[in-house]
């Protein structure tokens, strides 16, 4: 599969909700690093889902973020921990 065809199963997912579809695809390969707010947004809905394999990815994408720090990454981090009942949200 390339990776385009990779990008728009993980866009699927997304704007479906469907954080089972996600979290599989999260699980198969190698994460496009270029496509993490993407990811995030995705597991803040798995996480609201109650996924049980969605805490961990998410705790990875939290890292990830930081370590990348592009524009919104730092904002999208916060609310994932929040929703991982490890921090606050920062508004």
């Amino acid at each position: 599969m390339s990776q385009r065809e990779r990008l728009r199963e993980f866009r699927a997912a997304v704007c479906t909700s469907d954080g089972d579809a996600l979290v599989s695809l999260l699980r198969a390969g190698p994460w496009p690093g270029h496509a993490l707010q993407l990811i995030g947004d995705g597991l803040l809905s798995a996480l609201a889902q109650n996924i049980r394999e969605a805490r961990e990815l998410a705790d990875r994408c939290v890292t990830d973020l930081r370590e990348r720090d592009w524009e919104g990454d730092e904002d999208l981090a916060a609310a994932l921990t929040a929703s991982l009942g490890l921090g606050r949200r920062r508004c």
